[in-house]
């Protein structure tokens, strides 16, 4: 992916996603750090406004990016479709990253618990959305 690319996916991501991300466990982050948390947040709910065709104020919500997240970004439930989506997201400021070996396993072990249901593993931002749901 080029650099206009990006900067044209960052860009819509400030305009219409970053605002609504939570970042409050960031706090003492290096603004590095920061602004990768957020754009990848960011791109987790955009990835749900795409496929759950969900707005901008659901799918910000929905991210469960964070310490503890086992390995998942956002978790949206659609009820009137009975459609569960479970988001992991990666976003590069090169356009060449990619998950890796361990991140996949750690998504998958994830998913597990999310379906066995074993809320224990996840943290707050996931236990507290657990009985929401779209309506």
């Amino acid at each position: 992916m080029s650099e206009i690319h990006i900067r044209r996916i960052k860009k819509y991501l400030d305009d219409h996603v970053c605002g609504l991300i939570d970042a409050s466990d960031l706090i003492g982050k290096s603004l590095a750090d920061k602004d990768a948390a957020v754009y990848s947040r960011s791109l987790a709910a955009f990835s749900l406004m795409v496929l759950a065709q969900c707005t901008a104020d659901e799918a910000a919500s929905s991210v469960t990016d964070g310490f503890d997240d086992n390995g998942i970004d956002a978790v949206f439930f659609d009820k009137p479709s009975y459609k569960l989506w479970i988001v992991q997201s990666k976003f590069s400021n090169k356009g060449t990253g990619s998950i890796s070996h361990g991140d996949m396993l750690k998504f998958i072990k994830g998913v597990n618990d999310l379906l066995t249901p074993d809320f224990e593993k996840f943290n707050d931002k996931k236990t507290c959305k657990q009985n929401k749901s779209r309506v």
